[in-house]
């Protein structure tokens, strides 16, 4: 007998692994010593790197998991960008 209860999707179905996360982690410091961490998208964090590493002035938007984030390119020191896969923190 054939049951009409639906499967529910595991780990391991095609379902599942189409929706991998590939968000990274960046910290971008600005002058004056503030520091802002967040996680986004890599076009994100490659269109903010292409800014810092142009000098160009103006701004770059990031759309990150906590909200939209508008950088002023010009008060950027540094930006770090964490491999992917990299877990910032305590981690098992």
């Amino acid at each position: 007998m054939r049951s009409s209860i639906p499967t529910p999707s595991t780990a391991s179905s095609r379902r599942w692994s189409a929706l991998v996360d590939e968000s990274i982690r960046i910290e971008l410091a600005f002058e004056g010593g503030q520091i802002i961490g967040a996680t986004v998208q890599p076009d994100s964090a490659d269109a903010v790197e292409r800014a810092v590493s142009a000098g160009s002035g103006g701004t770059v938007q990031l759309d990150t998991q906590d909200g939209r984030l508008t950088v002023v390119v010009p008060r950027v020191v540094y930006l770090k960008r964490y491999p992917p896969g990299s877990q910032v923190g305590f981690g098992a």
